[in-house]
């Protein structure tokens, strides 16, 4: 687990040190297109595989807690970034995400113990 949460602070710090480069202030507006066309398919092929790796990383240590037995959540960037973001050292974290479902996160100190039981990616509530 803790190799895990090493190459998770890893692919953090990468992507930390490039995005805070500062903007051209040069750039010509001529060299920017005004419209740019993206091909669906590509983009929606390679966005899913993205997505997908991202939250295989995190796999089993986060749990969405649904109420309505006819409701999906959606996997999406913003939570993923969501639950990097708002998970807490020793303590747990359990955030509402809409009024459907629940976000539970454990704290990284029962995460990297090697007695941590891997969680459901979803559980069904009674309400």
């Amino acid at each position: 687990m803790k190799k895990h949460f090493t190459y998770l602070t890893l692919f953090f710090m990468v992507v930390t040190a490039f995005s805070y480069g500062q903007k051209n202030k040069y750039t010509l507006k001529a060299m920017v297109p005004e419209k740019l066309e993206v091909v669906e398919g590509i983009s929606n092929i390679n966005s899913s595989a993205s997505l997908k790796s991202l939250f295989s990383a995190i796999d089993g240590t986060y749990q969405i807690q649904i109420t309505d037995a006819n409701y999906n959540a959606l996997l999406s960037q913003s939570l993923y970034d969501k639950i990097v973001v708002s998970r807490k050292k020793y303590e747990d974290v359990s955030l509402v995400l809409d009024n459907k479902s629940k976000l539970f996160l454990p704290a990284y100190s029962k995460i990297e113990k090697s007695s941590f039981m891997k969680l459901k990616k979803s559980i069904y509530l009674n309400k």
